[in-house]
């Protein structure tokens, strides 16, 4: 009797081959287009984010005479020789970008979680995920989860760490984004709810010197030379620009937000220095140190986005400090 056997279709090594390297050959053409997109996604996301930090800027000074958050006016000096709310000098001191956003988490003007850049690149930049908002207490001077390295001028008797909020890239961070220095004339003129459409106060951070800010890394007004390893070496390209270029979002103090690899935004608001000249606006740098019209009161009038956690002396006293502050960069 003869057995007949039936056999079974199957792949021959060179067909899997073939359709392995058609398989590969998809995934190279593919995947540069899901990473771009993915990509996209993240810069579109963290526009979205800085247009509800803005709008909570936005809701706070409605009630605020029409001024942002401001931690100085919150956390006043002692009026008497007692902590009164509302009552009291600003502190100059208290007005750092640690305090500012904690006090806006305080009061659920933002979330923890929007402060974070969901493209972040840097480690330390992590959501405050204990906030504790049982720190308030106003009688004690304290309004918000303090920091002990952002106190102002008069700590306040609540219990403040280390732990609190934190903006310094070299601990623990809890906030991505660059925010216009309190400092200046800019503090008076901008940091209010002006709806100027040509003036930057948020957004992405930007490469800069740790020891000042105030150092070129794209080229001087005055056509020095930049120092270059400033923006090659900067973490802050890999946020949007893949390690190449850098790119961010921008916005506007009307709101609107503009994609850009420049640091001088089209149709920004010039600035002018001593002489009455006007010159394109970088905002990632400290520009305006020179007080015009020998006015002490008018200097620090430019843009200059950044992360401050500390402030070592702004007062009116002493002609708008412009440069009285602790940044961090990267």
């Amino acid at each position: 009797m003869n057995a007949s056997r039936n056999k079974k279709p199957g792949f021959t090594l060179i067909e899997l081959l073939v359709v392995m390297a058609i398989i590969a050959l998809l995934l190279g053409i593919l995947l540069p287009a899901l990473n771009k997109a993915r990509s996209k996604a993240r810069q579109v996301k963290s526009a979205t984010q800085l247009s509800q930090i803005h709008k909570g800027l936005v809701t706070f000074a409605s009630d605020e005479d029409g001024i942002f958050p401001t931690p100085g006016r919150i956390a006043r000096l002692q009026y008497n020789g007692n902590f009164v709310p509302g009552k009291g000098e600003e502190d100059y001191q208290a007005n750092n970008h640690a305090n500012m956003y904690s006090a806006m988490i305080q009061r659920n003007f933002v979330s923890p979680q929007i402060l974070i850049c969901p493209a972040e690149v840097n480690s330390r930049c992590v959501v405050d995920a204990d906030y504790n908002y049982e720190e308030y207490r106003p009688l004690q001077g304290q309004y918000w989860d303090m920091n002990a390295e952002s106190q102002g001028e008069l700590a306040p008797d609540g219990d403040w760490s280390n732990t609190g909020f934190g903006a310094n890239l070299g601990n623990e961070c809890n906030v991505s984004y660059a925010t216009m220095a309190l400092v200046g004339k800019r503090k008076k003129d901008q940091w209010r709810d002006g709806m100027d459409s040509s003036f930057v106060v948020i957004g992405t951070r930007g490469p800069g010197d740790n020891s000042s800010g105030t150092t070129y890394s794209v080229g001087g007004i005055d056509g020095s030379t930049p120092d270059i390893s400033l923006y090659e070496q900067s973490q802050t390209i890999g946020i949007f620009g893949g390690r190449e270029e850098h790119f961010g979002n921008q916005c506007f103090n009307d709101g609107h937000i503009e994609y850009n690899n420049t640091f001088t935004p089209d149709g920004h608001k010039r600035w002018e220095d001593s002489n009455g000249q006007y010159f394109e606006d970088d905002i990632y740098v400290n520009e305006d140190l020179t007080p015009s019209s020998n006015n002490p009161n008018n200097v620090g009038k430019d843009a200059f986005i950044c992360m401050i956690y500390a402030i070592e002396d702004n007062s009116p006293d002493d002609g708008w400090d412009p440069t009285g502050y602790t940044a961090v960069w990267d």
